[in-house]
């Protein structure tokens, strides 16, 4: 009878426990699902994932556009090696001032460039020179010449420019280049010379009296005008110049094919006075 009892009450206890966590169970706060919000859509993306050695190449291939302007300022006139055909011993090294005594008759002063070649008219010389004058002044000139039968020389066009004084700085600087004074566009048999100078007095940095010009023969074509100086940035970071004025010499529309758009590239190339 004891055990029977004893078993009873184990009974019914257990009984109890069991109704009161059920019941605790039931009383204790359901979780709440997690809600997408409204503006994440809970679909999964549609869209590839970049792969990113792709992302980094594209990266790469992106083009800085301050670096297309500095290639572009960077960028030297060349001609075309063909615009040199049948034109011989082309030379820009002066050699032949020490070789031939008799040039010394059509020049005054000191030789800064020089170019000499031969053509269907035989031995030609160009040479650019410099003058000291008074008062501080100066004369830069250029000789376009051509060698007789008998070893002399033959003036076939002069050209000139002169300060004829300056108290401040004087800036004479002649521009024949082997990159791309010496050319025979027209292929007449003929070289041509492309030339150019900075000639002016300053106290500055400003721009510059500067020409370009060509010499076919006795004929002469001109660009005058004015250099280009590098005066800061804008706001985009993009360089600013000053000057670059140029102004067509009307003899260009009557001048064979090609010739400005030769003269107008070698004045680009050499127009910045201060970059």
């Amino acid at each position: 009878m004891f055990k029977i009892k004893t078993f009873t009450t184990v009974a019914i206890m257990c009984a109890l426990v069991l109704t009161a966590c059920d019941k605790k169970a039931d009383d204790a706060p359901q979780k709440e699902e997690a809600q997408t919000p409204p503006s994440i859509s809970a679909e999964p993306s549609t869209e590839p994932a970049k792969d990113e050695s792709a992302a980094e190449e594209e990266k790469k291939d992106e083009v800085d556009p301050k670096e297309v302007e500095k290639a572009e300022e960077d960028i030297e006139h060349e001609v075309d090696p063909s615009a040199t055909e049948g034109l011989e011993d082309i030379d820009f090294s002066g050699k032949i001032l020490t070789s031939d005594d008799q040039l010394k008759d059509i020049y005054k002063g000191e030789v800064k460039k020089s170019v000499s070649w031969k053509d269907k008219y035989g031995q030609q010389v160009f040479l650019m020179t410099f003058e000291e004058q008074k008062n501080g002044g100066g004369l830069i000139k250029a000789v376009l010449a051509n060698q007789e039968g008998d070893g002399s020389w033959s003036v076939t066009r002069e050209f000139k420019e002169l300060v004829s004084s300056c108290e401040f700085d004087l800036v004479m600087t002649p521009k024949l280049d082997q990159a791309w004074s010496l050319t025979d566009l027209n292929k007449d048999g003929l070289g041509e010379v492309t030339f150019g100078w900075v000639a002016d007095c300053t106290s500055d940095v400003s721009p510059l009296t500067f020409k370009m010009m060509m010499a076919d023969g006795d004929k002469k074509y001109a660009i005058r005008g004015n250099t280009k100086v590098n005066v800061g940035k804008d706001g985009d970071g993009k360089t600013v110049y000053q000057g670059g004025e140029q102004k067509v010499d009307p003899a260009f529309d009557k001048a064979p094919e090609g010739f400005l758009a030769h003269a107008k590239k070698a004045w680009d190339a050499n127009v910045v006075q201060y970059p």
